[in-house]
């Protein structure tokens, strides 16, 4: 069994049929591509105080999970992740984000201890989002359905919905 990153789960509770694309090597558009590239960007121009570790690379071996946290900050001998979006703040944080967040939860807590919670950042608003049981939990199936998956090489279902306005695979999804 593979390992499964943190930025994989996101995807996948994005859409499963988008994290197929991309595991099979498919590209996403110019555009989606564009808007990552400005990201990275200022994700590099970033301070944060308080910042233990900045992309720190960690890995789970219960949990066949890897990923590398924007930021791991420390208050008050208290150790949590903080996710950076490069994008105004939605009403709530998309599932999508919360997901990939928690499970770099579950690393800070593999590696070091367990956080209460963590944040997702984005450029005019923060937002903390609780990490306990039934978020672990949550992760936890979403990882055992993504190895599902892979190991029975299913390819998910297309649905046609509003996420894909913001697919950076929306021109090829329903081709293949």
């Amino acid at each position: 069994m593979r390992y499964v990153s943190a930025s994989e789960v996101a995807s996948f509770v994005f859409c499963p049929r988008s994290w197929y694309l991309n595991l099979k090597g498919f590209f996403p558009s110019k555009s989606a591509m564009k808007r990552m590239n400005a990201g990275a960007k200022l994700h590099k121009k970033l301070k944060i105080e308080n910042a233990r570790y900045v992309e720190k690379f960690l890995i789970s071996r219960k949990y066949m999970l890897v990923g590398r946290p924007d930021f791991i900050i420390e208050e008050e001998n208290i150790l949590y992740p903080l996710e950076f979006k490069a994008t105004k703040a939605p009403p709530y944080p998309y599932a999508s984000n919360i997901a990939q967040l928690l499970s770099y939860c579950i690393l800070v807590e593999e590696n070091f201890s367990r956080p209460r919670y963590g944040i997702i950042k984005y450029l005019n608003k923060e937002f903390k989002i609780p990490y306990d049981e039934k978020e672990k939990k949550f992760i936890e199936h979403v990882i055992f359905t993504i190895h599902t998956y892979s190991a029975l090489n299913l390819k998910p279902k297309a649905e046609m919905n509003e996420k894909c306005k913001a697919c950076g695979y929306a021109n090829i999804c329903l081709r293949i």
